[in-house]
C-alpha cells in the first residue's frame, strides 16, 4: 500500500504455485486471472465504509 495525494494505491503480485495448482492449471486459470480484482474491490467497499 503506498499513500497518495489521491488516496491509497494498492500493488498486488499474486502467485500460486505447487502441485495442486501444477495438475488443474486450466481448471484454476479463471480463479487466477480474478480473484486479485475480487479482493480489491472487496477492500475498496471496506475502506470507503463510514468508520
Amino acid at each position: 500500500m503506498e499513500p497518495t495525494d489521491a488516496g491509497v494505491v494498492v500493488h498486488t503480485e499474486p502467485s500460486w504455485s505447487g502441485d495442486p495448482v501444477d495438475a488443474a492449471v486450466d481448471e484454476l486459470t479463471t480463479t487466477l486471472r480474478t480473484s486479485p480484482q475480487s479482493r480489491l474491490d472487496c477492500l475498496k467497499a471496506r475502506a470507503e465504509q463510514p468508520a
